[in-house]
């Protein structure tokens, strides 16, 4: 029995929108990975909230702004970039009121840059702060796997 030419053209162009449709969710996942997905106020307060929990800090000082956050992982690990900045001395209070920042001495990797690496909460396997005192920016990244 030899297939109709109908056969032979459905056949195919079901074919051809599979291997679309595989194509289009790799490359997808492929940027979430690369580039992090856009960080929604929901995703932005989640994040947040977990960053304070896994590196055992204090709410943020009232003076930070230029927030940063990017997201990584997948439905397996998940881990937080965040950033911002604050004046120097809502920085230092900041240090002092947190537990994760106060229970350790910080590394100096550079003139002004200070690094704290903490002992994380919240089931976290990894949390850090970095401060880089030139720019008053504070840099915290946490994961959790």
């Amino acid at each position: 029995m030899t297939p109709t030419r109908r056969y032979v053209l459905v056949s195919l162009c079901s074919f051809a929108c599979v291997c679309a449709i595989v194509v289009a969710v790799f490359f997808g996942l492929i940027t979430d990975v690369l580039f992090g997905r856009p960080v929604t106020p929901w995703d932005k307060k989640s994040a947040l909230d977990s960053t304070v929990e896994w590196a055992r800090l204090s709410s943020f000082p009232v003076s930070a702004e230029q927030f940063s956050i990017t997201t990584e992982g997948n439905m397996f690990t998940r881990g937080f970039h965040v950033s911002f900045t604050a004046q120097p001395s809502d920085i230092e209070q900041w240090l002092q009121q947190s537990p994760g920042t106060r229970e350790t001495s910080p590394t100096t990797p550079s003139p002004g840059i200070r690094h704290f690496k903490i002992a994380p909460g919240g089931g976290a396997q990894r949390a850090e702060v970095t401060v880089d005192d030139t720019t008053k920016r504070v840099f915290i990244y946490v994961a959790w796997s």
